[in-house]
């Protein structure tokens, strides 16, 4: 994954398979630009911005040095999954071992973190430590495929507080499949939440256009944080969810008669309203 979130998300393709690898050599030599980031697939390379031009400039460059044909499917949002409350969750693992009963427990504390410190795990157990960096490692995954939405799960603390075994059972392979399914009982829970990425736009335009532009960024959930005045023109700074913000570049050229701009990076995530939620 990229070293910092990114709004949206484009797959770039290759028309032959044969052509993939040479397509990540190709991405890594142009990919200098912070605006974008980039990820391996096994269909192609995931491209990472926080606006369409973004996507749109480095797919150009890229289709235009590659010397094999390229498509680029939509742009998509960057959602995250979050908790919102504190759940415990334990699950018992049961199976058969040379013929003996084998059994794996753990039962794990799940806590929400502030925005933006990542996922931690901690162990409050005397557990033998290949088997808790078993648990770790399967939380690591896990977290990576969401729980209800499919997409990753962030900011939150995962604490072993139990963990018992008989000997029989005492391998990794009994851990992970116990917490594998610990983890996954956090999805009736009611404390997963779908984030969204919330840009911070600015946008410099003419004082005539300037009333036109707020409103324009307003219908599009968006917060006004301040408009500068200068001699000639206003500089508008909102933030602005991601998902609003596609086709914008369209809008705010018209509206100015193609003497707007505006740029656009990923600031936060923020709960995605009931009502939007699918």
């Amino acid at each position: 994954m990229p070293d910092r979130p990114f709004a949206i998300s484009v797959l770039v393709s290759p028309a032959k398979p044969g052509d993939n690898v040479a397509l990540q050599t190709l991405v890594r030599e142009l990919a200098q630009d912070p605006t974008v980031g980039f990820e391996s697939r096994d269909s192609g390379i995931a491209l990472y911005g926080d606006t369409e031009c973004d996507m749109e400039q480095f797919f150009i460059r890229l289709r235009d040095a590659a010397p094999f044909p390229l498509s680029a499917g939509a742009p998509a949002v960057q959602y995250r999954e979050t908790l919102m409350h504190s759940v415990v969750t334990d699950h018992s693992h049961r199976s058969s071992i040379e013929g003996r009963d084998a059994v794996a427990s753990v039962k794990l504390a799940f806590a929400p973190r502030e925005r933006g410190t990542g996922f931690i795990f901690s162990s409050q157990t005397e557990l033998r430590e290949d088997l808790a960096a078993s648990v770790e490692h399967v939380i690591a995954q896990e977290k990576e495929e969401g729980l209800l939405y499919g997409f990753p799960l962030i900011d939150f603390h995962a604490s072993l507080i139990e963990a018992t075994y008989r000997e029989a059972g005492a391998n990794e392979e009994m851990f992970a499949q116990a917490t594998r399914a610990a983890f996954r009982k956090l999805a009736p829970s009611g404390a997963i939440w779908l984030m969204e990425p919330v840009l911070l736009v600015r946008v410099p335009v003419l004082d005539e256009f300037a009333d036109a532009a707020i409103a324009d960024l307003i219908e599009r959930c968006g917060k006004i944080l301040d408009v500068e005045d200068t001699d000639t023109a206003k500089r508008i700074r909102a933030l602005v969810p991601a998902s609003n913000m596609f086709g914008y570049i369209n809008v705010i050229m018209p509206l100015a008669r193609e003497r707007a701009r505006y740029d656009a990076v990923f600031d936060h995530y923020a709960p995605v309203p009931a009502e939007r939620r699918a």
